[in-house]
């Protein structure tokens, strides 16, 4: 897991998210990890702001499988958010 982390996640986190303080970029991964769309996610751009209100709003979007919201969904994003203010 390790390896893939550093090969195929933080990477693209890093070009995202530059300067992030290490718990910012963590929850960057968890997220890029889980949905593979840290280049396409409207968070990044408030993150940049450091809008936390926007970043927790956006993040809350990632929730849905198969156009349903799911419960595990909104708990992991509800996580990141925490782990990324």
């Amino acid at each position: 897991l390790g390896l893939a982390l550093s090969r195929n996640y933080e990477p693209a986190v890093a070009r995202v998210m530059p300067g992030a303080r290490q718990h910012e970029f963590d929850a960057g991964v968890s997220f890029h990890f889980n949905t593979g769309a840290i280049g396409r996610a409207s968070w990044v751009q408030a993150w940049v702001r450091r809008d936390w209100a926007e970043v927790r709003r956006r993040l809350g979007l990632w929730n849905k499988g198969g156009g349903r919201v799911l419960p595990g969904l909104t708990r992991r994003r509800e996580d990141e958010a925490r782990l990324m203010q």
